[in-house]
């Protein structure tokens, strides 16, 4: 196979495309452009809502055509979704309609070990089976379902790719072969995410500090709010944008409302990557104050940290799960410990005193965003590896 073979790839995900998943849809879009034949295998068996909202590119790319869905289309279908039995003829009802591959990438380590059922069934022909470590899967999942819930996929996978070295640790730790997992950061579109041309001076006016994410707990948002308070209390004027949505919405607008702080802090809800960017070129410093929730679950280098980074924006973020191979403390931006809001609102304090230093901070942050995370580099590393992968 010569390195210009277009190859069968089958991406696995629950759904797809999804607002907060773009790293998928990111290497989606990369590998068609490079005429490979793609198929995206979602094994969600909710209702597909064709109509959801997605990025301007994704949108733009017509990529939502390459999804094989195992959501039902027929009253029967729905039926079947009921049952776990149904879920599996779903899924492979599904496979069949995607395959045969030469290459199946499971984005969630979670979503292998449905799919490895699909492949010793033979239900689903794949050359090779790789598995992606993002997160939840290797943290979450693994706290509630035992050490030894991924033991067989370790044993069977062809290869495991890590967004990060702490994540690969984790694996290694579980029983993993160091051998079989290659750490790949999540794809980054640095076009998109640039500099603006003229930033606004930071002089006379309020601090313009901004987070993005879903709001959920593992994000840190309530300890950024507690922050905001603090740093408010300390004679610091500035104002926290929180772009994303999720299950504590209401929860941390209640936070807010009890602090008295509507006029300061403010959720905008879900944010395509154009509004996002928009928020990082009003903003003048980026935060990131993820935490370890009570579930275990933890963030690798944050996407949005380094979409924030890639703007050349100074951050503040925790030393946190895989953020600290990314954010050099006082080169790029300033690191706290984690749920300590009175470190935040330091930090944030640090930062507003010195506004000379922040373009430097924010050169050297895209500087190494653009080493590691560059979507075209990802996708050259992403495609190596199957190709070593499909040889050996």
């Amino acid at each position: 196979m010569t390195q210009h073979t277009p190859l069968r790839i089958g991406f696995a995900t629950y759904d797809f495309p999804v607002l907060s998943e773009p790293f998928v849809s990111t290497l989606v879009i990369d590998f068609a452009l490079r005429d490979h034949d793609i198929s995206v295998m979602t094994l969600n068996t909710e209702p597909h809502d064709a109509g959801r909202q997605m990025h301007e590119e994704v949108a733009q790319a017509g990529i939502a055509r390459l999804a094989e869905h195992a959501a039902p289309r027929t009253p029967m279908g729905r039926a079947l979704a009921k049952t776990r039995a149904g879920r599996f003829v779903l899924r492979a009802q599904m496979a069949r309609r995607a395959g045969p591959f030469d290459i199946v990438h499971c984005q969630f380590a979670t979503l292998a070990l449905p799919m490895m059922s699909l492949i010793k069934a033979r239900l689903l022909r794949t050359r090779a089976l790789i598995v992606h470590l993002r997160g939840y899967d290797i943290t979450t999942f693994v706290d509630t379902h035992g050490k030894d819930v991924y033991r067989s996929l370790f044993k069977e996978v062809d290869l495991f790719i890590a967004n990060c070295e702490y994540f690969k640790k984790r694996a290694v730790a579980l029983g993993c072969d160091a051998a079989k997992i290659e750490v790949i950061g999540s794809p980054l579109d640095a076009t998109r995410f640039c500099p603006p041309r003229n930033r606004r001076p930071y002089r006379q006016r309020s601090l313009d500090v901004v987070a993005v994410g879903r709001l959920v707990a593992k994000k840190g948002f309530a300890t950024a709010i507690d922050a905001v308070e603090i740093a408010r209390k300390r004679g610091l004027d500035l104002h926290l944008t929180i772009l994303g949505d999720g299950p504590l919405r209401q929860e941390i607008q209640d936070q807010i409302e009890q602090a008295s702080l509507q006029q300061f802090v403010t959720l905008t809800g879900r944010a395509t990557q154009t509004q996002i960017v928009a928020a990082l070129h009003r903003a003048d410093i980026a935060l990131a104050p993820s935490v370890r929730d009570a579930t275990g679950n933890e963030d690798a280098p944050v996407n949005t940290l380094k979409e924030a980074m890639a703007t050349g924006l100074p951050v503040v973020a925790t030393r946190h799960g895989g953020i600290p191979e990314l954010l050099k403390h006082d080169e790029n931006g300033l690191l706290v410990e984690e749920y300590d809001s009175e470190g935040l609102a330091d930090a944030l304090l640090d930062l507003a005193s010195r506004p000379q230093d922040w373009t430097a901070m924010g050169d050297a942050g895209r500087a190494r965003t653009l080493a590691t995370y560059e979507r075209g580099r990802v996708c050259d590393l992403t495609l190596a590896a199957y190709r070593s992968t499909l040889q050996s």
